[in-house]
């Protein structure tokens, strides 16, 4: 086959000029329209990971409520240029976040719009209230788990009437299955709820947002349009850290008894299938730590003979550490904060809390709320007119507050710059007031190049004069 006898994906024009996407047309040609099974195990990770896995469990609870704890924001754009500077801002946080990035946009938020706190508004109210039986942190901690435990994390809106959302709801990301379009322009045309074998009621694909993390698992059905589960890269060593919990629970039961019991009576040659029948059942109901270390009453001599090499010569606790920081480096989660004792890369727990806001929470907050701003506040903009904006507060996080308290003493001592600066530097909006305050132990040194007269006159300025 010659290059040129390659069609090049491209966009081209149909009769009507309608636009078709020639990538979409070759990706989903055997695509029907039917709900797209994604060839993974969404459930395993929650029933082997999430629930069964200590460390799973500990480091996703410890993402989760970290970043629910930050309360959100609702703004209203009042400076459109510098909004978009912000936006540009946040998209750089969406891997990592720096203290010097966080200051520019305290900085560009007081400029660019104004906070609502309303109960009256209709987003602020959502966002706040989400459901009846939810407020935000509870909401967000349960579409946030859903992402992190399966690449996806589902929100079910509830239209009201004029255009705008009155509810949101976390759905089941295991159950949840996306229906594609057969035409490739549109892809999504809907969601479908698959718990109890049989597809459930189509829900429109503008009443669900599908938060995902990025998944090369390109195939013929579809299967990119789900999300990649952090734990697929994991499965070793979750199942490592899981067999060997399981193998140290299996010996402290037997009480690190496994081997093999055989006569060593001279008189008696081997035991008859009864009796080694009855002497099984026996050592199984004297297993566990009850029966731990108690008496075998037994009429012939008994040997035993040990198979297999205890949990230490096994390396099972040094392996359970390895799978622990496995899975912490998966997430990005310091493994300082599990009590890990032999990697500690920071000085105390504090640091350890500052990095995990830095290079997780603050990065996942950043990308979920530049999805909330794409697909939800359009709506609540063209119903009402109002051009929203959904933030969270940075000022709230307390792992940060200390970084605050040194800029503060160390703009305490920068009498050179004006209190607008300092209020700037700070992300306050500037008052107008350029005055410098200098301290009173200040003197020159005699090269200044002031005249005795400038000099007497900044002297008085100081007194009060």
């Amino acid at each position: 086959m010659r290059l040129s006898d390659l069609v090049p994906f491209r966009t081209t024009k149909a009769p009507g000029d309608r636009i078709v996407n020639e990538l979409n047309k070759q990706l989903f040609r055997y695509n029907k329209g039917l709900p797209i099974s994604l060839d993974d195990t969404q459930n395993a990770y929650i029933e082997d990971g999430y629930e069964f896995n200590p460390d799973v469990y500990s480091v996703i609870n410890g993402i989760t409520k970290a970043a629910s704890a930050v309360p959100p924001c609702v703004h209203i754009i009042k400076d459109q240029k510098k909004a978009l500077k912000h936006k540009q801002l946040m998209n750089s946080m969406r891997r990592k976040a720096s203290q010097s990035q966080l200051d520019n946009i305290l900085e560009l938020k007081e400029q660019a719009f104004e906070m609502v706190e309303d109960d009256r508004d209709p987003l602020y109210k959502l966002i706040n209230n989400p459901n009846p039986l939810q407020g935000y942190p509870e909401w967000y901690e349960n579409m946030k788990g859903f992402q992190l435990i399966t690449g996806n994390g589902y929100t079910h809106f509830v239209e009201l009437g004029d255009g705008t959302f009155g509810e949101m709801w976390v759905m089941p990301s295991q159950f949840t299955k996306i229906v594609a379009n057969p035409t490739y322009e549109s892809l999504i045309q809907g969601y479908v709820i698959d718990m109890y074998g049989s597809d459930g009621h189509q829900l429109e694909e503008k009443s669900v947002m599908h938060w995902k993390y990025w998944n090369p698992d390109y195939d013929s059905v579809g299967s990119h349009l789900y999300g990649m589960s952090p734990l697929k890269s994991a499965r070793r060593s979750i199942r490592l850290g899981n067999d060997g919990d399981q193998a140290l629970s299996k010996a402290l039961k037997n009480g690190g008894a496994s081997g093999v019991v055989y006569p060593t009576d001279p008189d008696l040659e081997q035991l008859t299938p009864m009796q080694r029948s009855q002497l099984e059942n026996y050592l199984r109901t004297m297993q566990g730590p009850d029966n731990y270390k108690s008496w075998l009453v037994s009429s012939v001599k008994l040997g035993f003979e040990k198979f297999g090499m205890p949990p230490v010569d096994l390396e099972i606790i040094e392996a359970g550490k390895m799978s622990q920081r496995d899975i912490c480096n998966v997430y990005n989660f310091p493994s300082e904060l599990l009590n890990d004792p032999d990697n500690k890369t920071n000085a105390n727990k504090e640091q350890s809390r500052k990095q995990l806001y830095l290079d997780n929470v603050i990065p996942e907050l950043a990308r979920d709320f530049a999805e909330m701003n794409r697909c939800l506040v359009p709506y609540f903009s063209e119903a009402t007119g109002i051009k929203y904006h959904l933030d969270f507060d940075v000022q709230s996080i307390d792992a940060l507050s200390q970084d605050r308290e040194t800029t503060v003493n160390w703009l305490d001592k920068a009498w050179w710059l004006t209190a607008d600066e300092k209020r700037i530097e700070m992300g306050y909006e500037p008052l107008g007031d350029n005055s410098r305050y200098i301290p009173m132990n200040l003197v020159p040194d005699g090269n200044s190049g002031l005249t005795e007269d400038e000099i007497n006159l900044m002297s008085d300025e100081l007194s009060g004069v």
